[in-house]
């Protein structure tokens, strides 16, 4: 019970810091979690939704006799993947070396919101890696539907003799002002596309301020109709999943109960990357 009180009232991130700031080899039970929560009851402030580090702190203590390591703590409570401790995605120094490298590179450069958005994505556009996989179309125009333009990738012949195993509608990230189709995710689609089987559709969009709300969903509608509508003639398959990274996580939400049809299945894939 006091476990159960102290979480509804603890900060999840000034936990998180504490465990974090404890040794390496340190291990943890019931007892002195519960003495890390009453110490960070303190900088909580308003109480929050506690409840994914309530289900976090049940699931790696299944008995009241169970300790766990300080990885363990930290990869249940923050849901960080292993590779975040073993070393095979670098060690914090190196991510550290990274980021300092970065801001020594953009040192006395403008800030992007010191520039006007053309600029800005101008500036995005110069990182982009285009893949030679990539085939660009444009689709619709034609008896009053409105013309949609898709980045495409489809999988290899080779690998996937049968054919593709379903098409991924996937919404580019950017934060309605910013990003493309083509370029932005290109390397990554490519491994996506090969791995997984599927063909990877990118639509493009109209982006604020130019194009002020409701421009951007009207335009994803429009190629998510395209794609319900066409995906087993153009693609020999009826599995479709939509996805999207960023800020077209709740577009894909409004996507499906407003644009597809309620009697077929989808695989809604909400975020690539959080929400912000």
């Amino acid at each position: 019970m006091e476990l159960e009180a102290a979480m509804r009232t603890f900060s999840p991130s000034a936990l998180m810091r504490a465990v974090d700031a404890s040794p390496a080899d340190a291990t943890f039970d019931r007892a002195s979690c519960r003495e890390l929560l009453d110490c960070t009851a303190a900088a909580a402030g308003p109480s929050v939704n506690c409840d994914r580090c309530r289900a976090a702190m049940s699931g790696i203590f299944p008995t009241s006799a169970s300790t766990v390591t300080k990885q363990q703590l930290l990869a249940a409570l923050c849901s960080w993947p292993i590779e975040a401790f073993d070393g095979t995605s670098g060690t914090r120094a190196e991510a550290r070396a990274v980021n300092d490298a970065a801001e020594a590179t953009a040192a006395g450069t403008p800030h992007f919101y010191e520039l006007d958005p053309e600029q800005t994505r101008a500036n995005r556009r110069k990182t982009y890696a285009h893949s030679p996989r990539r085939r660009d179309m444009r689709v619709g125009g034609g008896g009053g539907s409105k013309e949609v333009s898709f980045a495409m990738w489809t999988p290899s012949s080779e690998k996937w003799a049968a054919g593709p195993r379903g098409v991924y509608l996937l919404f580019h990230g950017g934060g309605w002002v910013f990003g493309d189709a083509a370029g932005q995710n290109d390397t990554r689609l490519d491994a996506m596309c090969d791995e997984l089987g599927l063909v990877v559709l990118v639509p493009d969009y109209r982006k604020a301020p130019e194009h002020p709300f409701p421009a951007a969903l009207e335009d994803c509608e429009a190629a998510a109709a395209w794609v319900e509508t066409n995906v087993a003639a153009e693609f020999c398959t009826e599995n479709l999943i939509i996805g999207g990274d960023c800020r077209p996580a709740p577009r894909i939400l409004h996507l499906s109960p407003r644009t597809l049809n309620p009697t077929k299945p989808y695989t809604l894939n909400c975020t690539l990357n959080p929400i912000h």
